[in-house]
């Protein structure tokens, strides 16, 4: 956006035909930016084409529901008959009525929608956090691509956590800006740090903010208080170290501000439905037994790929610390401790692993990457001119294709909806539920506790699942060893069924195939309905009582035909 500048009677001829931006020169890239910007078009294109997993989130859109139309919080499962009486602490409850909210605005595409555009602007938080730590958005970019990368295994998982993850990427970039954007090895020396007085008013307000809503959005709110003891803790024992005198950290501005700034992230955290309820429930969460079966609960194992992804961050980790001439502050090796230590005993923390430890090393690509790469920062001989501004129209003309081509513009610019093929991930049993609508099951049946939560959505209302991903924790003990006895087609597992007087089966052909083995040697139960990802199986007298009804509908269908016609004909002699 340009314009010419008239002749004044101290100007040249030659200086009156120069053009000058009317924007500031911030905003002129140059083509290294530029690519920065685009590449976040390719980001938002990418999650907007995320399809929906079949496991949790459709119970989270239960309970969002629920809530919605009782105006209350649930007590107990509402979906999981099997674990009636087990006390149910909602901790993600706001996370759930909103894609409840998305879900009866416009269907399972809104719901994608409203993740991709969380997850986007999480990583454009992220960007802008690592640029200004390492001192250009370049650095930050590459720093966020090695985000993106050790986290790659959490990127497709749609739910509440996602908003968890946007409130962190909110509090590291409050504790980036509470910090000198480019400390000096001296200033980090210093004592007491950089002297130059500032109003912190704004890093008090934004925590209460993201603390609070984090607390009511999703369990990992703990993660923030821990990340702000670390930045707390980092700074006591720079004080201690440097100074030797324990009394010199009271006298510390920073020391005092961490801790009042923590402080007031512990207690707007109790303002929710739990109360101090919330924190015990999230603390013991992770010892319940149940858990130990769960995939994403397992340990993290080299061959894994989360395991091969945190063995990439610990060699870019040594060379950048190998190399790096910036200052390691104690804060950035507690986090490090907490978090690499915190992925081992769970694999599900490598997404919030991927986060803190991009934002301990963003400074130190900032300053190796222009020995490495010096092209990208050498300094202009002149002033940025107009021409500049050819990339920043280019940057953003592109990330505005981006925007159109992605599923998400959609509410917007209109155009066909993707279709339930695309929203859908493969594994959806789609044609299960609709069967299972067609033909309800009497009583309670079996089925795969990551279809749980589909089947409790798109199923009959009466459906009875055995199992929900949601429901792992809640159910007893008794009940999700006997569920795991059957699902591993374990001896006696046709007892169990048995006993929990299980007429329909739910089974997973490609993750199930020993139970789907079993139930074919059995010679007890007969197909009801087969497709390409999954199978039906019922029991012999229960296949010929569904028979029996289907054969009785069709007459009572084929007798009001008949009357209908009858009638009809009748009218019409009368006339």
């Amino acid at each position: 956006m340009v314009t010419e500048i008239r002749p004044t009677e101290t100007q040249t001829a030659a200086e009156a035909q120069q053009f000058v931006p009317l924007l500031p020169a911030k905003y002129a890239l140059n083509p290294y930016q530029a690519s920065c910007v685009m590449l976040g078009g390719l980001l938002l294109m990418y999650f907007s084409y995320i399809p929906l997993f079949h496991s949790d989130i459709w119970g989270h859109v239960s309970y969002g529901a629920w809530i919605l139309d009782h105006r209350a919080l649930p007590t107990i499962d509402p979906f999981t008959p099997l674990a009636e009486g087990v006390t149910l602490t909602d901790t993600a409850w706001l996370g759930q009525v909103l894609f409840a909210a998305a879900a009866r605005q416009g269907g399972p595409h809104w719901v994608s929608h409203l993740f991709a555009l969380t997850v986007f602007l999480t990583y454009v938080i992220n960007v802008s956090t690592f640029s200004r730590r390492s001192g250009s958005l370049l650095a930050g970019t590459l720093s966020c691509v090695l985000a993106f990368v050790v986290g790659f295994s959490r990127h497709a998982i749609v739910r509440p956590e996602v908003f968890g993850g946007l409130c962190l990427a909110a509090l590291f970039w409050l504790i980036a800006r509470a910090e000198p954007e480019r400390p000096t090895v001296q200033e980090a020396s210093e004592p007491h740090g950089v002297t130059t007085k500032r109003n912190y008013w704004w890093l008090y307000l934004g925590v209460a903010l993201v603390q609070l809503a984090w607390a009511n959005l999703h369990g990992s709110f703990i993660i923030g208080l821990a990340i702000l003891g670390c930045v707390l803790a980092g700074r006591v024992l720079e004080v201690l170290w440097k100074t030797q005198e324990p009394w010199q950290v009271l006298q510390d501005a920073q020391a005092r501000r961490w801790l009042l700034v923590l402080e007031t992230g512990i207690a707007v955290t109790l303002i929710n439905p739990y109360g101090i309820g919330l924190f015990l429930n999230v603390f013991q969460f992770s010892s319940n037994p149940n858990l130990k079966d769960v995939l994403e609960w397992f340990p993290l194992s080299g061959t894994s790929l989360e395991g091969i992804h945190f063995i990439i961050s610990m060699v870019v980790l040594v060379v950048l610390f190998r190399h790096s001439r910036r200052p390691i502050s104690a804060a950035d090796v507690l986090l490090l401790c907490l978090f690499g230590l915190a992925v081992a005993p769970t694999i599900r923390m490598i997404g919030w692993y991927a986060i803190v430890v991009t934002y301990v090393l963003a400074p130190h690509v900032g300053e190796l990457l222009p020995r490495v790469w010096p092209e990208p920062f050498k300094p202009r001989a002149e002033p940025v001119d107009a021409r500049t501004f050819h990339w920043s129209v280019g940057a953003a003309l592109a990330l505005w294709v981006a925007f159109a081509f992605s599923p998400v513009s959609q509410p917007v610019l209109g155009g066909k909806v993707r279709t339930d093929d695309h929203v859908y991930s493969r594994d959806t049993p789609r044609g299960i539920s609709k069967y299972l609508r067609e033909h309800p099951p009497q009583g309670q049946i079996f089925n795969p506790q990551w279809w749980g939560d589909w089947l409790a959505w798109d199923g009959p209302k009466s459906l009875k699942v055995f199992m929900t991903t949601n429901a792992v924790h809640l159910t007893p003990s008794r009940v999700w060893k006997d569920y795991m006895q059957v699902a591993r087609a374990e001896a006696g597992w046709d007892l169990t069924l048995d006993r929990y007087d299980v007429n329909t089966l739910v089974l997973h052909k490609e993750l199930q195939a020993g139970l789907w083995r079993a139930v074919r040697r059995s010679g007890k139960w007969q197909v009801a309905y087969d497709d390409k990802v999954g199978v039906v199986y019922v029991r012999g007298r229960e296949l010929a009582a569904l028979n029996k009804r289907k054969s009785e509908e069709a007459k009572q269908k084929a007798n009001k035909a008949t009357a209908t016609t009858q009638s009809s004909k009748t009218t019409k002699e009368a006339s």
